[in-house]
C-alpha cells in the first residue's frame, strides 16, 4: 500500500513537469510564425524600388513640364487636372520608398524577436504562459506588418499603372513637350 501511494505521489510531482518539458507544439507555432514572415517579407521584395525611383523621378519631370514658362496660360490650365496626377504619383512613389525601408526593418525587427523568444523557450528562460502571451502579442505585430505590406504593394501597383495610364494618353502632347523643352535648352545653351 505505501508502495501505492509512494507510485502516485511520484506521477503526481512528474506529470506537470512532463508537460512542461514538451515544447514541440510551441516551438511549431514559432516556426510557422516565422514562415509566414518570411512568405510575407518575400512578397514585399517583389516592390521594384528602382522602378519605383525611375517612376517618382519621370512623375517630377512631367509636373515641372507642365509648368514650363514656354506653355501658355490655356495650356497650363488644360494641363492642370493631369499635372496635379504626376504630382500626386510622384509624392505617392517617393513616400512609398521611405514606407518600404521602414517595413523592411520591422521585419527584421520581428524575426529577430521571433527568433529570442524561440531561443528563450528552448532554454527555459519563459514559462509556457509567458512564452504564449509573448507569441500572441507577435502574431498581433505580424498581423499589422502583413496588412502594411499589402497596402504598400497596392500603392506601388495602382500608381504605377496611373503613370503609364497618363503617359499613354499624354502620349501626343508629351512628345510636343519634350520638343518644345529641348529647342528652349539648346537655345538657352548657345
Amino acid at each position: 500500500m505505501n508502495k501505492f501511494f509512494l507510485h502516485i505521489s511520484l506521477l503526481i510531482v512528474l506529470l506537470p513537469s512532463c508537460q512542461e518539458i514538451n515544447i514541440n507544439k510551441e516551438l511549431k507555432e514559432v516556426s510557422t510564425l516565422d514562415s509566414i514572415l518570411n512568405h510575407e517579407q518575400l512578397y514585399l521584395d517583389s516592390l521594384n524600388l528602382n522602378k519605383v525611383r525611375v517612376y517618382a523621378q519621370k512623375a517630377k519631370y512631367r509636373t515641372v513640364l507642365f509648368e514650363d514658362s514656354n506653355l501658355s496660360t490655356f495650356q497650363k490650365k488644360w494641363l492642370e487636372e493631369d499635372r496635379q496626377k504626376y504630382h500626386q504619383i510622384h509624392t505617392n512613389l517617393n513616400n512609398l520608398s521611405l514606407e518600404f525601408e521602414t517595413l523592411k526593418q520591422s521585419y527584421k525587427y520581428t524575426k529577430s524577436q521571433i527568433r529570442a523568444l524561440k531561443e528563450d523557450l528552448i532554454h527555459r528562460h519563459l514559462k509556457k504562459e509567458q512564452f504564449m502571451g509573448y507569441l500572441k502579442q507577435e502574431k498581433i505585430i505580424q498581423a499589422d506588418l502583413g496588412k502594411n505590406s499589402n497596402q504598400l504593394l497596392d500603392i506601388y501597383h495602382k500608381n504605377i499603372r496611373q503613370l503609364d495610364s497618363l503617359e499613354f494618353k499624354l502620349q501626343g502632347i508629351l512628345t510636343q513637350l519634350d520638343a518644345i523643352d529641348r529647342r528652349h535648352e539648346n537655345a538657352t545653351q548657345e
